[in-house]
């Protein structure tokens, strides 16, 4: 079984749901493990398996608000997959990423001045 791609990203809000998007050439794919590490350190933050979504060789999977942390230093991610037939594919190569506070900026219409 092929290992998969994760389609690269750069920086997230931990306080939302996030899809991460990846390639994968087998059909029968319904699970995928996702490990998250602490990039200073090497230690595992995250290893959570859940449902994907997708019927081609390109999938999603979401993982939830809150699962990690806002903050400055940076985190990276592997996934590997499971199929139908049981078997697992080998972990993903590392992907890093940062997780920020989302910034909404919020333009008003300037007041119109009477002369």
């Amino acid at each position: 079984m092929a290992k998969p791609i994760i389609s690269k990203f750069s920086v997230i809000d931990a306080d939302q749901n996030n899809i991460v998007s990846y390639v994968c050439y087998d059909d029968t794919v319904d699970e995928v493990e996702y490990v998250i590490y602490d990039n200073a350190s090497g230690n595992i933050i995250v290893d959570q398996t859940i449902q994907t979504s997708g019927s081609s060789s390109m999938r999603t999977f979401t993982f939830p608000a809150g699962t990690i942390h806002n903050r400055f230093l940076p985190y990276y991610i592997k996934i590997s997959v499971h199929n139908q037939s049981g078997k697992t594919s080998e972990l993903s190569d590392a992907v890093l990423f940062y997780c920020h506070k989302l910034s909404l900026i919020h333009i008003s219409e300037p007041t119109r001045r009477s002369y």
